[in-house]
């Protein structure tokens, strides 16, 4: 049987046509909602018309706060955001057509549309990530620990990326990774959702750390699996090149390698990052995310030197599947045990990686 997936091609929206959408939503939000806003407006315009256009909705308490907020927008949020929460305060999209799907076929079934995290959920990993932005010495001893230049970490946090909530009823405080899943709006927009966190737990002496997903099935909810890490999922569907590392340490250590994580850049708009938890996490993978891949779209990855990562070049293994799926696969092996290893004993520069994705 042959599935179908519809992909959508789309004008991006005007600066009146932003405007209008911000027209509907009371000024001076709440501030998670507030840089959410920010975010879905720069994904679609330019530094400056996003920032006269948000001026405009809701005055700057300083001066180019809005430039600052810009250039450092929260990578998971894009242009589908800002329709929702202008449909949420009464907007209609009546005045604009909606785009015009094109068919395309392809291997694999439609993604499956998944639910948000429990509220209970969602509101220990942002306390986590609250928690965070107020423990700079925390922040920096994280960077430091990981061989992240400085900032890393609290780019991570404020982007709602990085957490350290306390879960399983103990008063101990792990590391956690918000985990997102691909949506289609009703107007055909590409989006993502939050659906739960991956949480590293402090080992004891001598130990390996300990991880779990959460939501879990004792949190009364088994119906969300445990989906890879990403940053730069609102590019999905439109990224040329999609890099999968091994764990979310190895994602961070190569966009932060990349200056695509400090506070004065953007997250390049052809690429998307994920980060598996574990090597044999790749087929959640390519199930939830890769019917929104770009057709095409080249993807480079990073195995880890052991048994596990060399198993992604064995027949059947994770690049085969790839290429099974019509994408160029490039695969980059460093000599040492993960990417953080190879970053400690020579930092991997913004050029590595451009000739790594060439």
């Amino acid at each position: 049987m042959t599935f179908v997936r519809k992909r959508v091609r789309w004008t991006a929206p005007t600066a009146a046509e932003v405007a209008e959408l911000l027209r509907w939503i009371p000024p001076r939000p709440a501030y998670e909602e507030w840089v959410r806003i920010i975010a879905a407006v720069g994904s679609v315009l330019d530094e400056t018309e996003a920032a006269v256009v948000l001026a405009a909705w809701s005055p700057e308490d300083r001066p180019g706060e809005y430039r600052a907020k810009l250039r450092a927008r929260l990578a998971s949020v894009n242009f589908g955001t800002l329709v929702h929460l202008a449909k949420a305060n009464g907007y209609t999209p009546a005045s604009r057509p909606a785009p015009r799907p094109i068919a395309t076929p392809s291997p694999r079934r439609p993604a499956v549309t998944l639910q948000s995290w429990p509220e209970a959920v969602s509101e220990r990993y942002r306390e986590g990530r609250d928690y965070l932005m107020a423990s700079p010495a925390t922040l920096e001893k994280i960077d430091a620990w990981r061989g992240w230049p400085a900032g890393t970490a609290a780019t991570l946090a404020e982007d709602s990326i990085l957490s350290s909530p306390i879960t399983n009823g103990s008063t101990a405080r792990g590391l956690a990774f918000a985990v997102h899943a691909p949506v289609v709006d009703d107007l055909g927009f590409p989006g993502v959702r939050e659906i739960g966190f991956h949480c590293r737990h402090r080992p004891a002496a001598g130990e390996r750390a300990q991880w779990t997903f959460h939501p879990n099935a004792r949190e009364d909810c088994t119906g969300i699996p445990a989906l890879p890490f990403v940053i730069g999922c609102s590019f999905v569907a439109f990224a040329r090149h999609v890099i999968v590392a091994e764990g979310q340490w190895d994602a961070i250590t190569l966009a932060a390698a990349g200056g695509w994580l400090a506070n004065d850049a953007s997250w390049p708009d052809n690429v998307s990052l994920f980060g598996l938890r574990g090597a044999g996490n790749w087929r959640p993978l390519l199930d939830h995310w890769h019917p929104h891949f770009t057709k095409g779209a080249i993807v480079v990855l990073f195995p880890q030197a052991d048994e596990a990562g060399q198993a992604w070049t064995k027949p059947n293994g994770f690049a085969d599947a790839l290429r099974a799926l019509h994408h160029p696969v490039k695969v980059v092996r460093l000599p040492f045990p993960d990417l953080n290893d190879a970053h400690r004993a020579q930092p991997i520069t913004p050029a590595d990686l451009a000739a790594w994705l060439s």
